[in-house]
This record gives C-alpha cells, structure tokens and sequence, in this order.
C-alpha cells in the first residue's frame, strides 16, 4: 500500500494478526477491490521469497466488525 501512496495511520489501519487472519480497517479512497488485490499480490510475494512449495494465496471478508468477518 505504502508504494501506492496510501499512508499507514490515514488510509488504512492494521489492527491485528490473529494466526493466519489479518484484521484491518481503511479510508474511503482505498477501495475493497484495491486492498484485496494488494494483500494477495503481498503473500505470493512473500512465498516466493521464503521459496515455499506450494502457492500462498488469500480470500477476503469485508464487514462493519471482526464478528461479520470470522
């Protein structure tokens, strides 16, 4: 996000890791479809970096609350 021009804090927020579930909340000028995208491009990234075998990927809830979302 941050190569994009968003900025930590303003855009977007990062409220938790829980496992394998990132928990964040974000300003209207970024969009659902943008941070979905972002997000995915970042954890295959991250495999490829870490060499894992199999293919990292996510899915994406957006909801008003953690309990919409889990």
């Amino acid at each position: 996000l941050k190569e994009r021009g968003y900025v930590l804090g303003k855009d977007y927020i990062q409220h938790a890791y829980i496992h394998d579930e990132g928990v964040m909340s974000y300003s209207s000028r970024l969009t659902e479809e943008e941070l979905t995208e972002v997000s995915r491009l970042a954890i295959k990234r991250a495999g490829e970096k870490l060499n894992c075998r199999i293919p990292l990927d996510i899915s994406a809830c957006i909801g008003d609350n953690y309990s919409e979302v889990h």
